[in-house]
């Protein structure tokens, strides 16, 4: 089910009276995320991290897009935490040949 964008109008309320701590908001369904407790699976949930197969995170970035109306630019995160730089080597080419030749087709 595809939610509609809130509106500038009627987020500002929920961030102004956010929790203690820094909070994102969930692009899905409204609800404010914990940064400082939240998990990589809370942040892919709230549509906010993009992650899993190519298909997946094609699929998760059309979502994004969606809800934010689009953009111009993309910045990407492809290295966090733990990962080895082999790790990283392969997410960032398999981003740039499975995942960013379908972004150039439009999403």
């Amino acid at each position: 089910m595809k939610s509609e964008p809130m509106s500038v109008a009627d987020r500002m309320p929920l961030l102004q009276h956010q929790p203690e701590g820094h909070v994102v908001f969930d692009l899905r369904n409204g609800r404010l995320v914990e940064t400082d407790r939240a998990t990589v699976e809370d942040f892919i949930d709230a549509g906010i991290c993009f992650a899993g197969t190519p298909d997946m995170v094609v699929e998760q970035m059309k979502a994004f897009w969606g809800h934010v109306g689009g953009f111009g630019h993309l910045l990407m995160m492809g290295q966090g935490g733990h990962i080895t730089h082999e790790d990283t080597v392969d997410n960032l080419t398999m981003f740039s040949k499975e995942v960013l030749p379908r972004l150039a087709q439009g999403l």
